[in-house]
């Protein structure tokens, strides 16, 4: 029986770096990640049309996104990165999106739980088979 491992992360990840930088360079994600390689990457409009269409309208414009699709044997891992120009703006989206799941608003969302890894809270949901991560 092959196993299959989805792992969606970070639609909030926040890199503190693009604070007061001028220039918007688009995102990318590394070539491979758990063992998987890298089959296709979106970023700027189109990776901010998808997530927007993901989250029923929410503008992205205003931050750099990326999307990146990875696969290796038994694996198959989406990475969503969104980078927020400030921390108010990155915990506003983590809120809402961990509320929304766990009261229902998201129905292709079942919320999991949540855990600590290396002091930050990892909110876990299900969708379909896949199990979905989400961290600031």
């Amino acid at each position: 029986m092959e196993t299959k491992t989805y792992l969606q992360v970070g639609l909030a990840v926040l890199l503190l770096s693009s604070v007061g930088c001028g220039a918007r360079t688009e995102l990318s994600l590394p070539e491979e990640l758990a063992g998987a390689r890298r089959v296709t990457l979106e970023s700027g409009e189109t990776a901010q049309s998808t997530l927007a269409s993901m989250h029923r309208g929410v503008d992205f414009g205003a931050y750099r996104s990326a999307i990146g699709t990875y696969r290796g044997e038994n694996i198959r891992v989406v990475v969503y990165l969104t980078v927020f120009d400030n921390v108010a703006d990155a915990e506003k989206m983590m809120t809402a999106m961990s509320e929304n799941i766990r009261a229902g608003k998201a129905p292709e969302f079942v919320y999991t739980g949540e855990f600590q890894r290396q002091g930050t809270t990892v909110y876990q949901a299900t969708s379909g088979e896949q199990t979905n991560y989400f961290f600031q």
